[in-house]
Parts: structure tokens; sequence; C-alpha cells
């Protein structure tokens, strides 16, 4: 591996904008220089990440080990570019404000710190829903397959917030009854809703809609429900036994009768401690979904149940992911 700093890797891609203007030292050819920002494929160059042309042209590359993250990004016709280090691994969007600060405070080019599309206006404040509205708004939602991102309602009762990591992330203001505006970006997102409550989120960057997209719900927050009983005690059994078999792997997993396919392929290298030391569960509520175009491991999503367990690492939820037919294709153990 490459152990550096942020400023050695700072001087690393400023000879590479130095021989692409001419005052290189010597480490690369002007040829080779312009090879590396030149993409090869799928917006890659040599190694790294390409983006832009001429006075927007930028090379990056973000990275991850254990216990730290960084990002370099640099022009390669203006000089400009940052590096940043930090001592955490962090899922936030940390890395993209500071990038869009630096970006706004020494004018870098319409790139790499710009939105994709053109966005309207940050909302800087939201009118009062209450916290019933909000409440029904709240939820985990699908963002992209198989990755979630969770709504809770602010302190104040003027929005919602997204949470990374359980912290909160970015703050959502009420612009109305049913829209929502990022506080830092310009994102709105809108709530489809029905008889039962929230079914969707219109996720629009910008202004324009192709900039829109449907972000399907996947279930309330769990720690908001008040328990129901079980309509099905015989599916919970049945669902207690495919996640005791996918904690514990190997011949268990391969031979439940109660998992998808795919979800056995995708999970035969192991899930990690999520569900270690998990206890009985005990039901909550279920989500009917099926039409929201969830899918995970190949398999359609109909319906979400969720129940209160307990684990290694103390008490949790689980969401489980179920076919019409009641088999079993993901889950996640979430917070709240």
């Amino acid at each position: 591996g490459l152990w550096t700093t942020a400023s050695d890797l700072a001087r690393f891609a400023i000879e590479i904008q130095e021989t692409l203007a001419g005052r290189g030292h010597g480490v690369i050819s002007p040829a080779m220089a312009r090879q590396y920002v030149t993409e090869q494929r799928d917006r890659t160059g040599l190694g790294v990440a390409v983006r832009g042309s001429g006075r927007t042209l930028s090379f990056s590359h973000n990275g991850r080990d254990e216990g730290f993250d960084a990002q370099l990004v640099a022009f390669a016709e203006t000089g400009q570019g940052a590096v940043i280090m930090i001592n955490a691994n962090d899922n936030s969007r940390l890395m993209g404000r500071i990038l869009d600060f630096i970006g706004r405070m020494y004018g870098w080019p319409d790139g790499e710190s710009a939105p994709a599309s053109p966005a309207s206006p940050a909302a800087v404040k939201g009118v009062s829903l209450g916290a019933a509205r909000l409440a029904r708004l709240a939820g985990y939602y699908e963002f992209r397959e198989n990755q979630m991102i969770i709504l809770v309602p602010n302190q104040s009762g003027t929005g919602l917030e997204t949470l990374t990591d359980d912290l909160p992330d970015e703050p959502f203001f009420a612009l109305d009854s049913m829209t929502f505006g990022s506080a830092e970006r310009g994102i709105r997102i809108a709530f489809n809703l029905d008889q039962h409550g929230a079914t969707g989120v219109r996720w629009r960057v910008g202004e324009a809609p192709p900039g829109e997209r449907l972000v399907a719900r996947v279930a309330p927050l769990p720690s908001t429900q008040v328990a129901a009983a079980d309509p099905d005690p015989a599916l919970t059994t049945r669902i207690a036994a495919a996640l005791t078999a996918i904690q514990q792997g190997g011949t268990a997993l391969a031979e439940a009768p109660d998992i998808m396919p795919g979800t056995k392929q995708d999970f035969a290298s192991g899930i990690g401690p999520a569900l270690d030391g998990m206890s009985a569960l005990r039901y909550i509520g279920v989500e009917e979904v099926s039409g929201r175009g969830i899918r995970r491991h190949g398999s359609d999503v109909a319906r979400v149940r969720y129940y209160r367990l307990t684990t290694d690492a103390g008490p949790r939820f689980v969401l489980v992911h179920l076919t019409a037919k009641g088999s079993v294709t993901d889950f996640d153990v979430v917070s709240f």
C-alpha cells in the first residue's frame, strides 16, 4: 500500500499540472501527463477519474483504509485543487461539503465541486408542520437498489434530515406540506401519499423534470411504531429460521428453504456481525411495497416486515424484505 501525507499527495497532483503547462521537472513526459488526464474508458484516465474538458477538466481519486479516508481533486488546466485526509471512515457528505466550500472560496471552474445538473437554490428555512405530519413522512427509502436513506424529523418541527451512521447529515426544510428542500444543495423532494401514508418521494435535482426520479419508501421508522399483534406467527417463525441460516452461513444457508437463490449466492461469503447474538424477533408491523419497484438480490420485494430484536451490538430493529410468496430476499438491521 501507499502511505503519504496530504501535502505530498498535493505535490504529486501539482507535478501533473505543471507538466501539462510545460513546467514539469521531468518525472513524466508531457505526452504521458496528457494521457494521464485523458479518458481511457468509463470516465477514467490512467488510474484516476477524469471529468469535464478545457478549464473544467479535473482528475481525482479517493481512498479508504480502516480508520481514515482520503480525497484528491485537481484541475488539469487551471492549477487548482485540494487534497483532504480525515482520521475516520465517514459515509456522510462531509468530504463533498469541504470540496464545495473550497470550490466556492477559490473560484473553481464549474466542474468537480458543482452539481451534475442545474440546481435550484438551497432552502434556507422551513415552515412548521408539526410532529404528527413529519412522523407520517419519516422512514426508510430505497435511494438505489440495496442503498437506503433514512429521513427523520428535525428537532424544530420544520423539516426532516437524513442520518448517516446514525448521526445527522443533510437537513431538508419543509417548503410546504408535501415538498422539502435541502439546506445545502439544489435538491427538492416531494412526497407521494396514499391512504396509509407515504409511498415514496419524487427526488429532483434542479428544476428540469429530467432530473427527477422516484425513490420508493421501504418502511416507516420502526422505533416510532406501536407493536401490533402478529397476523402470521408462522411466517415469523420461518423468517427467524431464515435469518439464523443467513447468520450461520455455509450449509445452513445453502439448504435453507425460505431464502431466495440470489440472496444465498450474495451472502455466501458472509454478512459480518450484524446478526451476531440475535434474540427472538418481536413483530412490530409490515409495509406493503408491491409495485414500488424495490428489488433485492435479484428478486422483487412485495412487503417488508419489521421487528425488534437484540444483537451483540444492543437493541436494534430489522427490516425483512419478502417476496410475494414470503421468501426472504434481504434484511437490514437498523437503529431507529
